[in-house]
């Protein structure tokens, strides 16, 4: 059999004219829109890491001004609850409007956040409540950039690269724990806060530039039609993502064991920065130390991309939270012992399994999910697993200023106990609720998922439309 001739001939003699031609006019269409794909993640990806630059240089200054971590945990409140809020209609705006015109904008609204930021720090203005409301609009951006980033990429990505591209969409969450850290860590003495926040700029205007010049699909045909009649009414917006979860139990199971998994694991990114700021007492070792732990996202990532996971995608995810709260349990305990170092191997291992864990869950979405409707499934999805993070965001703070810390403190109740292996009043308090977190979702949420039928079946039960 001849098979990259002009004809194709089988054993019977009939020939196909022109069959290898079209496999080769697919394979190049495919090799077009994969390298089209790259270009629009080194953007996306390069802007996360930006806003990495943002966080902690504002985190940095709020710890150092006020001392307090409910303060520095607004912020994340700031960050994360208005996009949380917008999801479900950010979902269905992702359906209906013009792609390149929404990231375009996304990102336009999001520098210009940035650079208000950095002239209220150049010109010594800062104040809290600034800094809360510029968070909270940079938020609504970025959640409706990613809903509408994450549908975009199905219909851009060759079926036989989903796997690898679910993984590396999570590169920019290693550029935020890895380099963001360490550039602004290195950065601070030299170019200040203002500074800092000015880099994150620059990245906004590169990913403008680059969604501007490369082509990116259509909106899918149909939905058009039905956006006024769906934008009409947040009610239909919602039931319709909500209902397609709702109808497939093992969907909804998933992600309500994302939801308790994301707010159990949150006390860990809230409150590192303070946690290492008051063990090492210095800012450059922060930073550094963050960027260390930062390297397990890039690792994960790796291997996700070299080895994409080809089935028992539920089993791998739960056993991969597992192992990401078992390296969270670690860190707590080992932390005031070991310094820094333990503190950035522990988190290194907790990010490599967060990573493996966000991007086969990823992966198995997008297979379970029709292209047409996974604007609004995803927003759903994504608000469905988010929704206790805030929560957790507002209880770090009061938990650790008001209750942990002072029972924390030398001769104090809990302080006698942990206090020789955890440290004392605000460290010992921050580490306490990191390890009791890491315990309930290790013994107590992992356990819950493997004896939930409907969720460990998924993948037999629910068809690939991929």
């Amino acid at each position: 059999m001849r098979i990259c001739g002009a004809h194709l001939r089988i054993s019977s003699g009939t020939a196909m004219p022109g069959a290898c031609a079209r496999r080769r006019g697919s394979s190049m269409a495919d090799a077009r829109s994969w390298q089209r794909f790259l270009w629009l993640w080194a953007a996306e990806m390069l802007s996360i890491t930006g806003t990495g630059l943002t966080a902690f240089a504002l985190g940095a200054w709020v710890y150092a001004e006020t001392g307090r971590a409910t303060d520095f945990a607004l912020l994340s409140v700031a960050a994360t609850l208005p996009g949380i809020l917008l999801l479900p209609l950010g979902g269905v705006l992702a359906d209906v409007l013009p792609r390149k015109a929404v990231m375009t904008w996304c990102n336009g609204v999001a520098g210009v956040c940035a650079a208000w930021l950095a002239w209220l720090v150049y010109s010594d203005s800062l104040t809290l409540i600034a800094i809360y409301l510029l968070l909270a609009i940079s938020a609504l951006c970025r959640a409706l950039q990613w809903v509408t980033f994450t549908a975009t990429m199905t219909q851009m990505v060759p079926a036989h690269h989903l796997g690898r591209s679910s993984a590396m969409i999570y590169a920019g969450e290693a550029g935020q724990h890895l380099l963001a850290p360490a550039l602004a860590a290195l950065a601070l003495p030299f170019i200040g806060y203002a500074g800092v926040i000015g880099l994150d700029l620059t990245t906004f205007l590169f990913a403008v530039i680059v969604i501007a010049a490369v082509p990116i699909p259509a909106t899918p045909p149909g939905d058009w039609r039905r956006a006024g009649e769906v934008l009409s009414s947040l009610r239909a917006v919602v039931s319709e993502g909500w209902g397609f979860i709702r109808e497939r139990p093992g969907l909804l199971y998933l992600q309500i064991f994302f939801a308790l998994s994301q707010f159990l694991g949150g006390f860990l990114p809230i409150l590192t920065l303070p946690a290492l700021v008051e063990l090492t007492g210095s800012e450059q070792v922060t930073g550094l130390t963050m960027a260390a732990a930062g390297t397990g996202l890039v690792l994960g990532m790796v291997w996700l991309v070299a080895r994409p996971r080809m089935s028992g995608r539920v089993w791998a995810t739960v056993f991969c939270d597992m192992a990401a709260s078992a390296a969270l349990l670690a860190l707590a305990f080992g932390a005031t012992r070991f310094g820094a170092p333990w503190f950035a191997a522990a988190g290194c291992a907790f990010l490599f399994f967060h990573a493996l864990e966000s991007g086969i869950s990823q992966d198995l979405w997008q297979r379970k999910v029709p292209g047409r409707l996974q604007g609004r499934v995803f927003a759903i999805r994504r608000t469905i697993a988010w929704s206790l993070v805030p929560l957790c965001y507002v209880l770090a703070g009061p938990l650790v200023d008001d209750w942990l810390a002072p029972a924390m403190a030398e001769g104090a109740p809990l302080g006698q106990i942990f206090g020789p292996l955890l440290g004392y009043e605000s460290l010992g308090a921050m580490l306490l609720l990191m390890g009791a977190a890491a315990a309930l979702r290790l013994f107590g949420l992992a356990p819950a998922a493997l004896l939930t039928r409907r969720l460990m079946r998924i993948e037999e039960e629910l068809v690939d439309y991929v």
